[in-house]
């Protein structure tokens, strides 16, 4: 599918540390969803995602939301127009979004229950495009606590100010544990 994420601590610690954040934000009433899913799309989402975060990656969560009756046949433009939903693109765009959001969010609490105190920001995948201004000041060494607090700040709901890895869909950045001395 040509996503092909590189996620470095992506085993099954890590994996539940994932799965418990995302039932703790299912649990919040203020879930994310793509404002592109359908009714049917939003409620098969949760039962996705729990499924792919137990034993899959992007590249699978994009093939599980690949139904078009999961997205709405069109989409607003800045501009005010309207464009027909690309079924394939759309779920490949939320796929990388989600997947690394719950990877990043769970690795970073487990690094802090760890005892880390930083981690390093890295691209994650290959891309073909531009970054986004609010991806590319995010580079280098980060502190996992503003990681953490950061949690979808850029997009969900909006708090700009934060650090927010991804932060959003076209951003290909993740977190990683650092690799070299310092801790």
């Amino acid at each position: 599918m040509g996503l092909s994420y590189y996620f470095p601590e992506l085993d099954e610690i890590t994996r539940r540390y994932m799965l418990n954040e995302f039932e703790t934000e299912e649990a919040s009433g203020q879930a994310y969803r793509s404002l592109l899913l359908t009714l049917q799309g939003q409620r098969a989402y949760p039962d996705v995602m729990r499924y792919v975060i137990e034993a899959g990656d992007e590249e699978s969560l994009a093939l599980l939301l690949s139904r078009p009756a999961y997205w709405l046949p069109e989409e607003p433009m800045k501009d005010g127009s309207r464009r027909k939903v690309n079924v394939g693109q759309a779920s490949k765009r939320l796929a990388r979004l989600e997947f690394n959001t719950w990877y990043v969010r769970g690795l970073s609490l487990r690094l802090l229950d760890e005892g880390h105190k930083t981690g390093e920001v890295y691209e994650a995948a290959g891309r073909s495009w531009p970054l986004p201004n609010d991806c590319a000041r995010h580079y280098g060494v980060v502190s996992l606590r503003d990681v953490r607090d950061g949690h979808r700040a850029t997009y969900w709901p909006t708090r700009p100010y934060k650090v927010s890895i991804p932060s959003g869909p076209l951003c290909v950045h993740s977190i990683r544990k650092r690799t070299h001395l310092g801790l």
